[in-house]
Order: structure tokens, then sequence, then C-alpha cells
């Protein structure tokens, strides 16, 4: 299979495509990263922040 590389905007903000692949299915895989710090709480509005523990 060949590869193409092509720009994709998703156009949703804090979103930052990180790789996009077409797998054996020829589905488009998009893989994507989080570049915002917090967010907002669905169920009661408020502001929140969750933070990662990135041991390896």
């Amino acid at each position: 299979m060949t590869e193409t590389a092509f720009p994709i905007e998703l156009d949703i903000e804090g979103l930052e495509v990180k790789e996009v692949k077409i797998n054996r299915k020829e589905h488009y895989e998009i893989y994507v990263e989080s570049i915002l710090e917090g967010g907002t709480c669905r169920e009661c509005g408020k502001h929140i922040e969750r933070k990662l523990n990135m041991k390896q």
C-alpha cells in the first residue's frame, strides 16, 4: 500500500491531530491529543483539571 500525506482539520477546539492512518478495512484512524489544561464538567459546569501521572 502506498502512503499519502494530507492535512486534516477537525475544527475541534483544543485538539491537535497527531496521526492519520488507513487501516486494513480502509477506515480512517485519526489520533488526536488534547492541548487544553482542563475542561468543563458536563454535569455541573465547573472548570476541572486532571493531572496525569506520567511515570514510565
